[in-house]
């Protein structure tokens, strides 16, 4: 069976009117209705060009991906959640609102929050050493790195300088390696041991290893399984009535979940990999459970709630970590950008055959999950966030509107040609016209540049605008500016 006929079987599930609190006019089919047909495949789109958006059942065909799954938040509810396109390709089951899918790194706030349970209950301490709680285990010395400078902050925040960024899973049916051979780098484990590289609480490094070594210290301290302790003290708490972090998966999810595909489409031998390193890639959930997670944090950092997490461990969750005189850009769990209105609180998970995307606006109290079963599903969540972000007017995220403005074909030609960039000796890219806009192609860039004005041209692929301007004897350059870019000039060739 095609992709494409995912468009058949698409299954949405809204939840009922009596929890909605939207400031839309509209209901939740007719917002699920605008965000389905809404997709922005560009940061930014040109005012009243239909061709600037795509329907999500066309760009899960175009990018490979059988199933994907939304969960919208407005307000601190959940305005509704939908399940489209298949569990696995080939097979007629449909995705629903609860089919489970592997949230990957999604998996590190929800672990992150099960051991700030444990310190909230006094079993832990946020920063003592972790080598005071550990029995089965010890952090090893690094090179002049003290291992008692590692604690359960500096593990949550990325700042503890362990190694071992993620892990690709094993096959189905190869042998599991224990925590501590996962940490030891000892066979069957199939990555490097977790180790200190740099000083512990000197700078943020991204490090799945260091949740493994939170994941061994939660069953250290509890003497139970992390997946059971998770379970009583997060899952069921917040309602995730659909999640799971036992590896492999207990067979009533494993029953109904999505499985992972390649770039192609095509099912994962197996199904899926299995994570024995659980808090750091192994959680089995839906986009609905997560949103049902991300509101009660909320709710408990704003005094509203102490279900899981008192005011204060909660507010650590998503408030940004100092390092000296720095903030970075982490909390316990969760990437953290912006600030005030913007505040912009997130994480992305990368498995083998699914990806996921989680973003929350904790002063707005809006945000998004999305869910789904192939290799290319970043690229697509990415885009049902923007649609998302603009049907719900959110601070930031959505696609920017560009406004352009018609000139004269020799007025783009006159712009057309070789451009060598300042500092780059041998460096060139080609502008040419492209109908009423000009392109920009070189080594591993291609812009479709919009004019907005007789000098200025606005990138609709980046966030990036071009400024032109004609010397003497005619001489043409250009600056670049805006986006996450450096500075960058180029000189037309004669």
């Amino acid at each position: 069976m095609r992709i494409a006929s995912i468009v058949a079987l698409v299954i949405i599930i809204a939840v009922p009117a009596s929890v909605l609190d939207c400031g839309d006019t509209g209901t939740p089919d007719t917002r699920i209705e605008a965000v389905r047909g809404g997709l922005s495949v560009f940061p930014r789109y040109v005012a009243g060009d239909p061709a600037s958006f795509a329907s999500l059942e066309d760009r899960m065909a175009a990018l490979h991906v059988p199933g994907a799954q939304i969960a919208v938040i407005e307000n601190w509810r959940i305005d509704w959640s939908a399940g489209f396109g298949l569990r696995e390709a080939g097979s007629p089951a449909g995705v629903t609102a609860d089919t489970p899918f592997q949230a990957a790194s999604i998996s590190k706030p929800v672990a992150a929050a099960t051991a700030l349970a444990l310190v909230r209950s006094g079993r832990l301490d946020l920063d003592s050493p972790v080598d005071r709680y550990l029995r089965s285990w010890r952090i090893p010395p690094g090179d002049g790195f003290a291992a008692d400078e590692v604690t359960l902050r500096r593990l949550l925040g990325h700042t503890a300088g362990t190694t071992v960024g993620g892990f690709p899973g094993y096959a189905a049916g190869a042998p599991l390696p224990s925590l501590i051979q996962v940490l030891d780098g000892d066979s069957p484990a199939n990555t490097p041991p977790v180790k200190l590289a740099r000083a512990p609480g000197t700078e943020i490094s991204y490090s799945g290893g260091g949740y493994v070594i939170v994941q061994l210290l939660i069953e250290d301290v509890t003497r139970t399984p992390f997946y059971e302790v998770a379970k009583a003290l997060i899952l069921d708490e917040t309602g995730m009535r659909n999640s799971s972090f036992r590896q492999p998966p207990d067979p009533g999810i494993a029953a109904t979940a999505a499985s992972g595909h390649d770039e192609e489409g095509r099912p994962i031998p197996g199904r899926w990999h299995v994570y024995p390193e659980a808090a750091a890639a192994g959680l089995w959930t839906t986009a609905a459970d997560v949103a049902a997670f991300a509101i009660e944090i909320g709710r408990a950092a704003r005094g509203k709630s102490r279900l899981v997490l008192d005011r204060e461990l909660a507010g650590d969750m998503l408030r940004r970590q100092e390092i000296g005189d720095r903030a970075e850009p982490y909390g316990l769990g969760l990437a953290i950008e912006g600030e005030g209105r913007g505040l912009r609180v997130s994480h992305s998970g990368v498995n083998r055959g699914y990806r996921a995307l989680f973003v929350l606006y904790p002063a707005t109290g809006q945000g998004a999950v999305v869910m789904t079963n192939g290799a290319a599903g970043m690229t697509l969540a990415v885009e049902i966030v923007r649609a998302v972000a603009r049907v719900y007017g959110w601070p930031s995220d959505a696609p920017a509107e560009v406004r352009t403005v018609r000139l004269a074909e020799t007025d783009l030609d006159r712009l057309a040609g070789k451009y060598g960039i300042d500092g780059l000796p041998g460096s060139v890219v080609e502008i040419a016209r492209a109908g009423d806009h000009l392109a920009l192609s070189g080594p591993g860039i291609s812009l479709t540049l919009h004019p907005v004005s007789e000098s200025r041209f606005a990138a609709i692929e980046e966030r990036v605008d071009l400024l032109f301007e004609t010397g003497a004897g005619g001489a043409v350059s250009f600056r670049a500016i805006g986006g996450e870019i450096p500075p960058l000039t180029g000189r037309r060739i004669p």
